[in-house]
């Protein structure tokens, strides 16, 4: 198993509102507190902050900033985007 320790700045826990577009609350939540956010299959962040959906229904999130980005690079034996452990 490959792991690296990244250290969190900032946590951010909620609900997103029943019926609305989830992404677009998730950009204003990024964009309200100034997170560089670039949203991947709508599941999480590559840049300073990545956010974990709970539930099948995406109804809660939590958003963690970092303290340094973490990049997805192709891994082609699982044909995922997946975080480079080795960056730092």
């Amino acid at each position: 198993m490959d792991y690296r320790e990244v250290e969190a700045t900032r946590e951010f826990v909620g609900g997103l509102t029943h019926g609305a577009d989830w992404r677009g609350e998730l950009e204003a939540l990024a964009a309200d507190e100034g997170l560089d956010a670039t949203f991947f299959v709508g599941l999480g962040a590559v840049q300073d902050a990545t956010i974990f959906f709970y539930d099948q229904e995406c109804q809660e999130y939590d958003a963690v900033e970092f303290d340094e980005p973490l990049v997805r690079e192709h891994d082609p034996t699982t044909a995922l985007d997946r975080w480079d452990l080795d960056a730092a």
